[in-house]
């Protein structure tokens, strides 16, 4: 932060959404089976506003190498400004929260926001518009994501 690496926008962010990062999750949602191809799904048991915070995206965080991300669905780019070349990823298979079962959308309700709070980099969910009762909470996991699994993206019906 004093060598002005971390953008202004992420310092923001972190102050904003302190009080939801610090206590966790405050809204209504369910993780629901969908069926043998997505398996299971998170969705909004209540109303989302827009631009509300939905959740962290937590795990284990990794040096990223090919090894690292190979045949790996719950990793995410795990930004830390002042690692220099050394890139890392946020893994939550064995050690993330409910925000893992968030499927890819190619027209998310969510967009996954890094952000800088009390010293450290965290990763959270922001809603993109309001978001009904009822509906499963998608982001685009990005064209890096579907090229290292060798996919293409499984569409939500």
């Amino acid at each position: 932060k004093m060598e002005d690496l971390i953008p202004a926008e992420k310092i923001w962010m972190g102050v904003y959404f302190d009080r939801e990062i610090q206590t966790g999750l405050n809204l209504r949602l369910s993780v629901r089976y969908i069926d043998g191809r997505l398996e299971f799904g998170l969705f909004a048991n209540q109303k989302i506003p827009s631009c509300a915070f939905v959740g962290e995206y937590t795990g284990i965080i990794k040096e990223r190498t090919k090894q690292a991300v190979q045949d790996k669905i719950y990793c995410v780019r795990y930004n830390c400004w002042q690692t220099g070349p050394r890139k890392f990823i946020l893994d939550a298979e064995t050690h993330g929260n409910y925000t893992r079962f968030i499927n890819h959308s190619s027209r998310p309700n969510l967009a996954l926001q890094s952000v800088y709070w009390r010293g450290f980099p965290r990763m959270v969910f922001v809603s993109l518009r309001e978001i009904a009762e009822g509906s499963q909470l998608t982001f685009d996991y990005g064209r890096s994501f579907w090229k290292e699994m060798n996919q293409k993206p499984l569409p939500i019906s």
